[in-house]
């Protein structure tokens, strides 16, 4: 996580001196790579720095890529008509394999009715809703939010023992998420253009998270917020339906 925050801070190092030095009438590289090609390129380098899951570097790469490529050099041009479609196409599947467990190595989705699962799959597209957890033994999962959002409550659960890892893709979207407020929280999430908050709050005035307590159960937040959101808060905890 560390290493990854200096390539971010070395990535706009290189891109703030390029746009000074053009500003000031030094032209170091030609004036192509100064539009918003470069932007996604930028971004896309960042994603693929120490991100499991490569898929969307990849995307914001090709684009800004082949968009560039257009531009500079007798490239076989590829107009929007066709490299929209294409990237729908590669985000579609990239969403089925994640979530079928193909390209991740996770554990099949479990079935809708399971009253108490210990792992979350879902999955928000242009829409969004609300899911209640009461796990005794909660061992993270993953969760895509794609013009949308997705409200979970974990207030009633527990975590299972040592590290459980929860992985997020966040992109033109929004996860909340409601957990307990003694939970230990590692942050590994990787953001371009978006952040994540840790709102939970203790009676005594301060926010529990990465305390380094290890003996302690973990749920280890991973993956790749793009425009978008995630934030942690806690509630009191609801009644147990029998």
């Amino acid at each position: 996580m560390k290493n990854r925050k200096a390539y971010v801070g070395i990535v706009l190092l290189l891109i703030g001196i390029a746009y000074l030095l053009r500003n000031l009438g030094i032209d170091i590289l030609p004036r192509e790579f100064f539009g918003w090609e470069m932007i996604f390129i930028a971004i896309g380098t960042v994603l693929l720095i120490g991100e499991r899951n490569k898929t969307p570097g990849v995307i914001f790469l090709a684009i800004g890529g082949i968009s560039l490529l257009n531009d500079l050099i007798d490239f076989p041009r590829i107009s929007w008509a066709v490299l929209w479609p294409t990237i729908l196409i590669i985000i579609g599947a990239s969403i089925f394999l994640r979530h079928a467990g193909i390209i991740t190595g996770g554990k099949k989705k479990l079935s809708d009715d399971e009253p108490s699962p210990d792992e979350i799959d879902d999955l928000s597209f242009f829409g969004g809703g609300e899911r209640y957890y009461d796990s005794e033994s909660f061992k993270g999962g993953k969760m895509t939010a794609i013009f949308g959002g997705s409200d979970i409550d974990l207030t009633n659960a527990k975590l299972g023992p040592g590290t459980n890892e929860l992985n997020v893709f966040v992109m033109f979207g929004g996860i909340d998420l409601a957990v307990p407020s003694h939970w230990i929280i590692k942050n590994d999430l990787s953001a371009a253009f978006g952040g994540y908050s840790d709102k939970r709050i203790r009676t005594d005035g301060y926010i529990v998270s990465e305390t380094g307590e290890e003996e302690r159960p973990v749920l280890k937040l991973t993956g790749t917020v793009l425009f978008g959101g995630m934030e942690i808060r806690s509630y009191p905890k609801r009644p147990r339906t029998v």
